[in-house]
């Protein structure tokens, strides 16, 4: 996986799409209860910031930014705020 990939994908799960593809496999794209995610056979979440968590990223997204975790195989992490990586896929 690579940041340029996490960033597609972070914008494309802040569309309207109902599916993105993740490593060149189509993935359906779950709306929950604050946030929506994509969760792949491979170990990949890829999810958008719970707005009703009381943290302040939460507070954040709230108030409009557009924030996307990423959550790897081995413990591996990203994040993106408003089309920015700000913690590189690790």
């Amino acid at each position: 996986m690579t940041n340029e990939e996490f960033l597609r994908i972070h914008k494309e799960l802040h569309s309207n799409l109902e599916e993105i593809v993740v490593q060149d496999t189509p993935q359906k794209v779950y709306k929950n209860n604050g946030f929506k995610s994509v969760n792949t056979r491979t170990g990949y979440q890829f999810r958008q910031q719970n707005i009703h968590s009381g943290s302040p990223y939460a507070k954040m997204a709230r108030d409009g930014d557009k924030i996307t975790w990423y959550i790897g195989p081995k413990k591996t992490w990203g994040l993106v705020i408003n089309d920015e990586v700000i913690t590189p896929i690790q």
